[in-house]
């Protein structure tokens, strides 16, 4: 490892040289940053020595100064588009406009009642002696574009994508991303596409895709971020928990303004669906090559851990803002919870994030409802990738994630593998990367290179200041394969002739592979694609052909005959993904296909038929999932959410509830659990079951979610114990005791 070097003293410089080129900050109407006094590049190039020196990461990765403060100030997001140009994302707004509601208590009740952003502009708006409209406009958000335009990995040229993001509900804007030719943006409360129409360098088209996120002040940083462009070519996004209350394009009203959550749409903006809620701040997302999607929630303030979430569709992980006022604010808002006593832990109020362990990875008798994060990975997500393939990192590190976080001075990037286990995963090869950057998100480039964006020097508050450094195995930066890679990433891929295009569906780097694929789709090359899902000699080309299909599916329902025939393939992997493929055709023959599939050996394939057979609406496949309910007998929780999902998308109340005496525990508790998801108050019938675990779960229902026609039969629950009825265990533990406030 390297450790940090001793004070350096840095001589006078010998040569004189020009001012770092410094962002074109002309063109906004309100302000970001003052322009800081500009040093020579060799000066910031001496300034990032010292601080390179202080990095500790392994011997074989070295570091080096990309973009400096006269570039990018107050930096959170990179991406890089097809000309291998680096656009990053600057948040001026940040307490400058965006505020955090630790910090302006006055507007606490306010705050913690908003349902939609109108209530949030209307809360500025009664402030207003207190602080005037126009400072929520003073600054603005901005995206700037850099390049290195002589390949020495230095930026030269620094300029304005687009600004001018300084409404008053504006911000921040913490998140990127270059497809179908765009800059997608993520700036609560909109999410937006930007498109430079006539190629000078600057958005000429703005598009708001959806608006409606991030209605509440809440706390800084719990904002709209992790775009990411999927397998299926669908755009995927997280949101923190100021939570949202949309309508999309079709119709369908998302309202959970407490909680985080992760949402997808199609590049147009069509057919917009939430993917996972319950989460606190999902930062970043990413894929790995299998088109498996994860992200890394943080803590909330106390002593649990930052956690690798898989993202199963349907699924939640339990948060809400609820848990954390009771945490920060229980004394203002004038609550009378306990206090929670954790041996070896400071007290905090009772609240079931913490009580009931809902943070913690899978332990017998943790709350069923929420699926468990796989493992506890980082303190302060922020930015999450995957290796592609093709990257200047040691071999050792092959098909590795790396997710950094934000600490200042101490901020630091893990990395980690996964392992499928069941339907679910394990991580493996979890380790510190490096120590000593403020970074706030993190991204390979076409050159291979990891780039880290610095925020500041240290510290939460903006200091418009910013950086982006590179970190890389020096021999792996300079190999054959890194540098073909480069070529083909800034080269137009789309526009490559189909016998050119086909073989790159097996390249070693995933984005290579998936821009190849949406070109093959593109041009309607369905023929291609299903042959590179039919041969068995490479299977990540086998994927993205499935990938292919499915896409073009959309448009025209006969691609889906030769899925069908993959669905009984030799490869679980390939099963797996077509399963999921035709679930999300939402098509009665892709459904029939499927039933098939809920026989199947792997966890996984049942996992993904389970959610299609419901998805697509076959409700004679109930029974089966019964079956698989029964047979798995609780060991395997996200084969469960399998089932959960698939009943929860055929809503057959009526049939689900003959089933509430079902001999099996594990079929009565998958009804329960669908029954919540349905916000149906008949969960009540649970609350005399045989199992405490299942009559647990009644009582977390009907009081979380506060079903009011189920109240009065959870009262009577009281008597059980003020009478110290028969067979009516008191409470034994922490665990127990939360059970009975509720």
């Amino acid at each position: 490892m390297k450790f940090p070097a001793s004070l350096l003293i840095v001589a006078c410089l010998l040569f004189a040289a020009p001012p770092s080129p410094a962002a074109d900050v002309e063109g906004g109407t309100a302000k970001t940053v003052e322009k800081p006094e500009l040093k020579t590049a060799a000066e910031y190039d001496a300034e990032s020595k010292l601080r390179i020196a202080n990095f500790q990461m392994p011997d074989d990765i070295d570091a080096s100064l990309v973009v400096d403060p006269a570039q990018t100030q107050n930096p959170s997001a990179l991406c890089f588009d097809h000309q291998g140009r680096l656009y990053i994302a600057e948040i001026h707004r940040w307490r400058a406009g965006v505020e955090d509601i630790r910090n302006e208590q006055r507007l606490l009740f306010d705050d913690i009642a908003i349902q939609t952003n109108a209530d949030r502009l209307a809360m500025y708006e009664k402030d207003a002696l207190n602080r005037p409209l126009s400072y929520y406009t003073e600054f603005e958000d901005r995206i700037v574009v850099t390049e290195d335009t002589d390949g020495d990995g230095r930026a030269d040229t620094s300029s304005v994508f687009a600004d001018g993001f300084n409404d008053i509900l504006d911000g921040p804007g913490i998140g990127l991303l270059y497809a179908d030719g765009a800059i997608w943006y993520t700036n609560i409360p909109r999410l937006w596409k930007l498109t430079d129409t006539d190629h000078d360098g600057k958005a000429d088209e703005k598009e708001v895709i959806q608006d409606g996120f991030g209605p509440r002040m809440s706390l800084s940083g719990h904002d709209m971020h992790g775009l990411i462009q999927g397998p299926d070519g669908k755009i995927y996004w997280s949101i923190g928990d100021r939570g949202y209350s949309i309508t999309t394009k079709e119709g369908r009203h998302y309202h959970r303004p407490m909680q985080g959550g992760v949402f997808r749409c199609n590049p147009d903006g069509s057919d917009l669906e939430e993917v996972y809620s319950g989460l606190r701040n999902p930062q970043e997302l990413a894929f790995d090559q299998y088109g498996n999607l994860f992200t890394c929630d943080n803590d909330a303030d106390s002593w649990d851990t930052g956690r690798l979430v898989y993202l199963l569709e349907g699924g939640t992980s339990g948060w809400t803002h609820g848990h954390q006022a009771l945490m920060n604010f229980r004394d203002q808002l004038g609550l009378r919870t306990p206090n929670y006593d954790h041996p070896g832990q400071k007290n905090v109020p009772m609240s079931p994030w913490m009580t009931e362990g809902l943070w913690e990875p899978d332990f017998e008798r943790r709350p069923e409802w929420a699926l468990p994060p796989i493992d506890k990975v980082s303190w302060g997500p922020s930015g999450l990738v995957f290796n592609y393939g093709a990257t200047a990192m040691p071999e050792r590190y092959t098909n590795h994630f790396w997710v950094c976080n934000f600490g200042g001075a101490k901020g630091d990037l893990e990395t980690f593998a996964v392992e499928p286990k069941g339907a679910g995963f394990v991580v493996t090869g979890h380790e510190t990367f490096m120590v000593g950057l403020g970074n706030t998100d993190v991204e390979f480039g076409p050159d291979g290179r990891m780039y880290l964006s610095c925020f500041n020097n240290n510290g939460w508050v903006k200091q418009d200041i910013g950086n982006v450094y590179a970190l890389f195995n020096t021999e792996a930066a300079r190999s054959d394969l890194v540098k073909d890679t480069e070529a083909l990433l800034k080269s137009d891929i789309e526009a490559k002739p189909l016998d050119e295009l086909a073989p790159l569906l097996a390249h070693a780097d995933l984005r290579v592979r998936q821009r190849a694929q949406f070109a093959l789709v593109e041009k309607e090359a369905f023929d291609i694609l299903e042959q590179a899902a039919r041969q068995t000699d490479h299977l990540l080309k086998r994927l993205h052909g499935v990938w292919g299909l499915g896409i073009g599916a959309r448009a025209d329902e006969t691609l889906l005959d030769p899925l069908v025939e993959l669905l009984s393939d030799a490869d679980p992997e390939v099963r797996a993904q077509t399963a999921k493929v035709l679930s999300d055709s939402r098509t009665e023959k892709a459904g029939n296909a499927l039933v098939t599939a809920l026989d199947d050996e792997s966890a996984r394939v049942k996992t993904f038929a389970a959610i299609g057979v419901g998805k697509c609406g076959i409700v004679t496949a109930l029974d089966k999932l019964y079956e698989i309910l029964a047979a798995n007998d609780d060991r395997d929780v996200f084969l469960r959410h399998g089932c959960v999902q698939g009943m929860w998308y055929l809503n057959e109340r009526e049939k689900m509830l003959k089933k509430v005496d079902d001999e099996s525990a594990a079929v009565r508790l998958g009804i329960l659990l669908t029954l919540r998801k349905l916000e149906d108050p008949r969960v009540k019938y649970f609350l005399d079951d045989p199992e405490e675990a299942i009559r647990y779960e009644a009582i977390r229902a009907i009081n979380d979610l506060d079903l009011v026609t189920a109240l009065p039969d959870l009262a009577e629950e009281i008597e059980k114990y003020t009478n110290a009825a028969e067979g009516v265990r008191m409470p034994e533990n922490h665990r127990d005791q939360f059970i009975q406030t509720r």
